[in-house]
Formats: structure tokens, C-alpha cells, sequence
């Protein structure tokens, strides 16, 4: 049966990269006393495949051609052309929802500028922003960002597969089917006036300050709890000391 990968976890573990230069050095397998025998690899995940032969499809288009993709997917063409050809570390965009959740801020962000400078269609302005909310706060959509984290391009592929998300949860909200581009398109609506050199590195500083917030909170709980403890034995007398 033919399938179409996701790459919506790490791939299965080949020998330990380590293997052979000392630190990943195989061992005796478990219970055989035998030295040097090798041990099986261990696969940390697996990777989740979508059925193609005989599973209900739509059809999509782009500058190469067509390509049918499972109807009830969010994702498209481009996410598909990416998966297939960028399976680099088995490592899907879902893996980070920091970032995510960025991109579609950032996609919110561009829909209210265009709508206010008279590029986009108000009814196309609000299910773009509509959905941009949905995906920046519902965990459940990060299952759609099932490009490799890793690809060519410089997010290229990344940027399309966050087009082509919110553009299906956005033509849902306006009563369409996936992939009824003619009524709300990815590239020409979604992505006006963006470029992924701006779009990408954007999204990523904010995924970076999203990400650090916990952090920040964490040391602000230390230094409280260190000012408490500054306090309590404030008169205990102690050596001095130049180092800690």
C-alpha cells in the first residue's frame, strides 16, 4: 500500500551515532553474556503515514503540477511536495508550538494590515484572523504543521504549510471545503504580501520570547525565594568568602 509520510515524530533510531568512537560503544546484550554482542536499536518514536491507495482524495495544484492529497487534511500540495522531499530528522513543525503559535500571530498580524490598507477582501480579512486565532491557541492544530523542522529553502516549506493550515481552517469557517482555494487561496490571500525571510525569522524571535517566559518566571521565584532566605539568616554569622 503507498504512503504519504507525515513526519509527525522522530524516526525510528538508526545505530547511536555514537557507535564505534567510544562513547556510544556497543554493549553486551542484556541476559546473553555475550561481550560485544550487539544490542537492537531502540526507537525513541515512529513516524505517522497517511494511506494513499484507495483513501478518499482532493486535488491540488501548483507550478509543478497536480498531486492528490487526503480530502479531511488541513495541509496541501506544498506540504506534501516538503514531507516527501525533506525527510531529514523525522522532527515535524508540531514539535514546537512556541513557534506555531508565532507564525500564526504573525499571519493574524499581516491579514489586519491588509484588510486596513484596502488588499484584502473584509469576509477574507476576518476568517483568516479568525482562524490565525484558532491555530495560535488550539493545541490540536499543531498536528497539521507536519513539515521536518529541518528543510531547504529557509523555511520556505514551513511558511506554506502555516498558509495552507490557515487557509483550510479559515474556508471551514466560511462554510467551504479543504482545498476550495478559489474562494480563499493560501499563497495570494494567507501570504499577501509576505515573504518567508520576514514572515520566518519574525515568527521565530517570538517563538524565542514565548519559549523563555516560563524561564522568567522560574528566576523570579528564585531571586524571591533567595531574598526570603537573605532575610531568614540574615543574623547568622557566617566566613567571609570570595567565592561561592
Amino acid at each position: 500500500m503507498a504512503k504519504a509520510s507525515e513526519a509527525s515524530g522522530t524516526r525510528g533510531a538508526g545505530k547511536g551515532r555514537g557507535a564505534g568512537n567510544g562513547r556510544g560503544a556497543t554493549k553486551p546484550r542484556a541476559g546473553t553474556g555475550q561481550a560485544g554482542a550487539e544490542a537492537p536499536d531502540l526507537a525513541v518514536a515512529t513516524v505517522r503515514t497517511v494511506a494513499m491507495e484507495g483513501a478518499r482524495t482532493r486535488t491540488e495544484h501548483d507550478l509543478l503540477g497536480e498531486a492528490e492529497v487526503p480530502a479531511g487534511v488541513l495541509w496541501g500540495i506544498h506540504t506534501k511536495r516538503a514531507v516527501e522531499n525533506f525527510p531529514i530528522t523525522g522532527v515535524p513543525v508540531e514539535h514546537f508550538p512556541e513557534f506555531v503559535r508565532a507564525l500564526a500571530l504573525v499571519k493574524q498580524a499581516a491579514a489586519r494590515a491588509n484588510r486596513r490598507l484596502g488588499y484584502l477582501a473584509p469576509e477574507k480579512a476576518d476568517a483568516i484572523d479568525r482562524a490565525c486565532a484558532l491555530v495560535a491557541t488550539e493545541k490540536a492544530y499543531a498536528e497539521s504543521f507536519v513539515v521536518d523542522a529541518i528543510q531547504g529553502g529557509a523555511g520556505t516549506s514551513t511558511n506554506m504549510n502555516a498558509n495552507e493550515v490557515i487557509a483550510n481552517v479559515a474556508l471551514g469557517l466560511m462554510g467551504r471545503a479543504p482545498g476550495a482555494y478559489e474562494a480563499l487561496h493560501p499563497n495570494d490571500d494567507v501570504n499577501m504580501a509576505q515573504s518567508t525571510n520576514d514572515a520566518y525569522p519574525t515568527a521565530l524571535r517570538l517563538a524565542v520570547i514565548f519559549a523563555t517566559e516560563p524561564l522568567i518566571r522560574a528566576l523570579d521565584d528564585l531571586a524571591y525565594a533567595l531574598k526570603g532566605k537573605a532575610v531568614e539568616f540574615a543574623d547568622v554569622l557566617k566566613m567571609g568568602r570570595t567565592q561561592l
